[in-house]
């Protein structure tokens, strides 16, 4: 930059940035006491190109506003001369040195409203290049997003909606059949075994006496004077029962709440002592409902009541009889099979004859 150019300077002082100034303003500025020699100094583009004193050397503040520089003579001249092409004289300061009052800037031509504004510090900070281009992307990508925003909603309100899939009949769903419940099928007569047909329904006995007479329809008669009378010489070998009954009941007859046996007319011998009852499902599978141990009559033709846990149901019912009172070895004999379909003794399947 030659001689006759003047730069455009900016002071952070510690009121603010003070400025626009050429290097005379800056000068009369620290001799007015508004800047300091340690201030930052910027160029217009907001560059730090140093603090005052590297600039401009030491300036005295004079307090009159007018610039003491202790500057090299070629200085003191170059300013002379500024004064001189402004149509103005340089001042003499009596030391020989010329001066420059401060109410003048050689770079404006109106250096009294210069160094008033930089007195006050009043003066708007120039913004800085870079901040400039900054707030210009902002506002270039603001702009681009609205642009954007403005053809995606242009193209999504021009979109055809797809067409909606054809609903596809669906079949009714097919009710869930049961698998048919199993039906009991009536037990083959073992060999040896004796059947007979009673009220209840079907029954069969490992063995009997007479048929008529002691078989083992009379100990379903509801008579007390009858009896069923179980050879234990017909008995199959290895089978520790002392006689069993199958009750292969009917319809109206399966549900047991509890059952009761009569003691026969003679030998108290031959009276059941131990046994269990059996429930046989339709499957075949078996389930005890009962055993009773121990069991002793007082009386001939005695009816005893014997109530279960819970009241059952089963198409099938079959009476183990595992030991007897006495070891009489021709066999055990009861007068009276009975299950009634209560818990308590509501003799709706009785005997003729009380006990």
């Amino acid at each position: 930059m030659g001689e006759g150019e003047a730069k455009i300077y900016y002071v952070l002082t510690l009121q603010g940035q003070q400025g626009p100034f050429d290097k005379h303003g800056v000068k009369e500025l620290v001799a007015a006491g508004g800047a300091r020699g340690e201030d930052q100094v910027r160029n217009a583009f907001g560059r730090n190109l140093g603090t005052v004193r590297e600039l401009f050397g030491p300036i005295r503040q004079t307090g009159s506003g007018r610039v003491a520089s202790d500057r090299s003579p070629s200085v003191s001249g170059r300013r002379a001369a500024t004064g001189s092409a402004s149509g103005r004289p340089p001042i003499s300061s009596g030391s020989g040195r010329p001066q420059v009052v401060s109410g003048r800037s050689p770079a404006t031509g109106s250096g009294r409203g210069a160094a008033r504004t930089s007195a006050r510090g009043r003066a708007p900070a120039a913004p800085p290049a870079r901040r400039r281009s900054l707030v210009l992307w902002i506002v270039l990508v603001c702009a681009a997003l609205a642009v954007a925003g403005a053809a995606v909603l242009l193209v999504m309100s021009r979109a055809t909606p797809p067409p909606r899939p054809t609903p596809v009949p669906q079949a009714p769903p097919q009710p869930v059949t049961p698998p048919p419940a199993p039906v009991y099928t009536p037990l083959p007569l073992p060999a040896g075994a004796v059947e007979a047909q009673v009220a209840i329904g079907r029954v069969l006995a490992v063995s009997e006496y007479l048929a008529g007479r002691e078989g083992i329809a009379q100990a379903f008669d509801g008579n007390v004077d009858s009896k069923w009378f179980c050879s234990r010489s017909r008995i199959p070998p290895g089978d520790q029962r002392c006689g069993w009954v199958l009750i292969e009941a009917v319809a109206e007859c399966r549900t047991v709440g509890s059952y009761a046996l009569a003691s026969a007319n003679d030998l108290f011998e031959r009276d059941a002592k131990d046994w269990r009852l059996v429930g046989i499902a339709a499957d075949g599978s078996e389930r005890e409902i009962d055993r009773r141990t121990g069991i002793q009559w007082t009386a001939r033709k005695q009816r005893r009541h014997f109530p279960l846990n819970e009241v059952v149901s089963f198409p099938a019912y079959r009476f183990d009889f595992l030991a007897q009172r006495g070891k009489d070895p021709e066999g055990i004999q009861l007068s009276e099979i009975e299950l009634l379909p209560t818990q308590d003794d509501a003799r709706t399947r009785s005997t003729s004859s009380s006990p």
